[in-house]
């Protein structure tokens, strides 16, 4: 923006200069009547002293004597010349009235003329700076992130401004950041989601093309292609429910009933709830937690993530023992599982958690592969966290860690 557009398109600085147009024209005006009646009284009061010194008074420091005056007026009679005449009809008068405007008009152009820079000067520059912003304003909604020009002052005004800005800015881009981070999560939520439905709903299709296709199908056949279908249905069940599960938490839909409860009672409803699948995979349990650990939690979903956690180490540890123990000390409280399976690659522990990770390795494809995903989010609403220890053919250890007191 030039300085042209700054006038026309703002009406501050047009303000500003139609204020010192005003201001000069009554300084003229009030010039003008003040110069005139500083010479009128200036000229008539010289008057006296003219008269006095055509009747001969020598004496110019004091007032002069009335009777030289009247000499005076003796003498200029015939001129029409006397104390009565009017200072304008003397060139003295407008001598006078010219100077005293001149000098009186010119300090006053320069007092406001030197107003009006130093008032304009700034204003100019406010509305530069603006301009700066604006520009920076259309770059960061592209970019986002900080302002990054840089304020003489920034306690002043426009400095402020530039600070709000910015913050408003990278709280912009920290949404678009997460919106961005959602779109591309339920877009992959949804590729993952079907690529399982598909899996399922193929062995369905399969099963009953050949139920439908082979006439001499025995029996004990059937009941196995039948079975299948069974156990396919089943593991889209529990896929749609986990994900619709998955879906709550991650939208934050989820209203937990925390109530201070033992974590004992928790742990052990939650092996009761997984002790089929060890006992089907010939799992050895062992349980170290011979003392009652109290915080708030809620039972129900913080149970189905302790489920999901030893689920996962049944279906892709390879494990023949799994180990839960519980500690405590004055600020957390400590759930740890351990298996000694053949363990977890480093490079693949930061993944763990994802979504539809890896293959399940359990025959009956029971995993739904998002078990770990809701676990973590369960255990971090709950001000916990997991971390993980793994060796290779040694076991896995994952201690889930809850803080008492705070929040995060």
């Amino acid at each position: 923006m030039d300085t042209a557009d700054k006038f026309i398109n703002n009406k501050s600085p047009g303000r500003l200069t139609l204020f010192y147009i005003v201001l000069l024209i009554l300084s003229f005006a009030a010039n003008c009547f003040f110069s005139h009646f500083c010479a009128w009284k200036i000229t008539e009061n010289h008057i006296p002293y003219v008269l006095a010194a055509a009747g001969g008074d020598n004496d110019f420091v004091s007032f002069p004597d009335e009777e030289f005056i009247l000499a005076g007026e003796t003498i200029t009679e015939e001129i029409g010349f006397s104390r009565d005449t009017s200072p304008m009809y003397l060139d003295f008068f407008y001598q006078t009235r010219r100077r005293i405007f001149c000098y009186i008009f010119l300090l006053t152009l320069i007092l406001c003329t030197a107003g009006y820079i130093s008032s304009l000067i700034p204003l100019i520059k406010i509305y530069s700076d603006m301009e700066r912003l604006k520009e920076e304003c259309t770059a960061l909604t592209e970019c986002g992130g900080p302002v990054r020009e840089k304020y003489e002052d920034h306690l002043s005004c426009m400095g402020r401004l530039a600070d709000s800005v910015s913050c408003m800015s990278v709280r912009m881009k920290y949404l678009n950041d997460k919106l961005t981070a959602e779109r591309d999560f339920l877009r992959e939520f949804l590729s993952d989601f079907s690529h399982q439905l598909k899996n399922s709903l193929a062995v369905i299709r399969l099963n009953n093309d050949i139920l439908d296709s082979m006439d001499g199908l025995t029996e004990e056949k059937a009941i196995q292609l039948s079975d299948e279908i069974n156990d396919s249905i089943d593991d889209m069940e529990a896929l749609i429910f986990s994900a619709l599960r998955l879906a709550k938490l991650n939208a934050d839909a989820i209203v937990y009933e925390m109530k201070e409860e033992n974590l004992r009672n928790m742990c052990e409803k939650s092996v009761q709830k997984i002790q089929p699948v060890l006992e089907e995979k010939n799992i050895k349990l062992i349980k170290e937690y011979d003392r009652d650990v109290f915080f708030s939690f809620d039972t129900v979903w913080l149970s189905e993530a302790f489920v999901n956690l030893m689920k996962n180490a049944a279906d892709h540890s390879e494990c023949t023992e799994l180990k839960i123990s519980l500690s405590e000390t004055p600020l957390s409280a400590v759930v740890t599982l351990s298996d000694n399976g053949k363990g977890i690659p480093q490079s693949e522990i930061s993944e763990l958690f994802n979504r539809f990770n890896k293959k399940s390795n359990d025959a009956g494809m029971k995993s739904t592969g998002i078990g770990m995903s809701i676990a973590e989010k369960i255990i971090k609403a709950h001000n916990g966290d997991i971390f993980v220890y793994s060796s290779e053919e040694k076991g896995t250890r994952f201690e889930v860690v809850f803080l008492k007191y705070g929040k995060k």
